[in-house]
């Protein structure tokens, strides 16, 4: 789809860029009632706020579209262009809607301020359906039928009847639901009273607040500029008169409020300086606040990571207890296996001993007094050596009894050990 000419692709451009500016009021709302309200309710109007631009759009492409705008047959309104499928629309038309669909939503949307912490959330998903899905595309209807053909045909329309910039269709409709709802809530309990007319509500941050009111101005430079649906001569001029509108209706409270006390009321420039003291040293006390509590925070990590390595170093001796502990037991095991044969071995070497000592003794007897010996027996008897058998047999039993001796020595040593890691465990 192409634009029929470089008109078309102006008056699209400039119909987008008025769409992003309506958009953007939305912020503005949602600043203004979040800065005004008190701080505990702060974050239910700012989810209210978003929350109805949501469903609004979604209502608006389902069923006002249809409604406002669409050939009714057989004077059924609804028949043509419900749920549009817009990424088959011509530019122009996709424009269009896009910008009303902005309407829609901001139509709906001041209703937010005047329920702000007077209603339910499910209470107000509920008004954001009745306005949107019904108060407003009937109205619409009326006033606005056949505005995309560049001829109206509404009942109102037909009548003579003209909307510039939603002055009725948006602002009224939502004026008018805001003040029927809150003749049904009924006034704050406590506010009024015969002693004093008004008592104000300290709102949870005035800067927000007046961030919020310079985003709705600049946001109706798109509101009331989109209006003719074309970036045509009339545009300079009426920015310049939403520009101007803008700045009276500031300076017409203050000479209003100047010409009557020559000062600037209560609820003037000096309520408002107080507010802004107020909140300046409120934000003061709570990065003051904020600081310290980072600075515990880091001591607290401090300390943190040094009990941990702590606990690290006492898992450490722990295993190694555990370690030792299983070794102590290991080697004390051991130790009972060695100790008993050697046991056994140490305590019967004095009883060999004297075993040998008697069949040395039987043996030199024997060499003293036997008589010869056949060949064969006593060349067998030469080749044992009994002389060498004599000397070393004792020696030998010598280094059997050393050995035992060291190997008790070392068993003992071992129980010691075992016994230490013990008393150590």
């Amino acid at each position: 789809m192409v634009l029929s000419s470089p008109e078309a692709f102006r008056n699209a451009l400039w119909m987008i860029l008025s769409s992003f500016l309506v958009f953007l009021m939305q912020a503005g709302f949602l600043c203004v009632e979040a800065g005004l309200t008190r701080r505990k309710n702060s974050i239910n109007v700012a989810i209210k706020n978003i929350t109805d631009l949501g469903i609004s759009v979604i209502i608006f492409w389902a069923f006002d579209y249809s409604f406002m705008f669409g050939s009714p047959i057989d004077g059924w309104p609804l028949s043509t262009a419900m749920f549009p499928d817009v990424g088959n629309m011509d530019i122009e038309a996709t424009v269009f809607f896009l910008f009303h669909a902005m309407f829609c939503s901001t139509s709906v949307t001041i209703l937010s301020g005047a329920v702000a912490e007077r209603m339910t959330f499910r209470g107000y998903l509920f008004i954001t359906g009745l306005v949107s899905g019904l108060l407003y595309p009937v109205f619409g209807r009326w006033a606005w039928n056949g505005l995309n053909q560049d001829a109206l045909t509404g009942w109102l329309g037909q009548q003579g009847f003209v909307d510039f910039a939603g002055s009725t269709v948006v602002h009224s409709v939502g004026g008018w639901a805001a003040l029927a709802t809150v003749l049904i809530i009924g006034p704050r309990l406590g506010r009024f009273s015969r002693k004093r007319s008004l008592q104000m509500i300290t709102s949870a941050d005035a800067p927000l607040a007046l961030l919020g009111a310079h985003l709705r101005w600049f946001g109706w430079f798109g509101f009331n500029g989109g209006s003719p649906l074309a970036f045509n001569a009339e545009v300079p001029s009426i920015l310049v008169n939403t520009l101007f509108a803008g700045a009276a209706g500031l300076v017409s409270p203050l000479l209003w409020n100047l010409s009557r006390s020559k000062t600037i009321s209560k609820i003037g420039a000096e309520e408002f300086l107080t507010l802004m003291v107020r909140d300046v040293s409120d934000r003061k006390k709570t990065e003051a606040a904020l600081q310290k509590s980072e600075l515990e925070a880091r001591n607290n990590a401090k300390q943190l990571r040094a009990t941990l390595e702590q606990l690290k170093q006492a898992q450490a001796k722990l295993l190694q207890s555990e370690k030792m502990s299983s070794l102590g037991q290991i080697v004390a095991g051991v130790a009972h296996e060695i100790n008993n044969p050697v046991g056994f071995i140490h305590g019967n070497l004095k009883y060999s001993r004297d075993y040998v000592q008697c069949l040395l003794q039987a043996l030199d007897h024997y060499q003293d007094y036997a008589k010869e010996l056949p060949s064969e027996i006593q060349s067998e008897i030469d080749e044992l050596d009994l002389n060498f058998l004599k000397q070393d047999f004792p020696q030998l039993l010598n280094s059997m009894q050393y050995g035992t001796e060291r190997i008790q020595t070392i068993v003992q040593s071992l129980r010691n050990f075992s016994r230490f890691d013990e008393a150590d465990c």
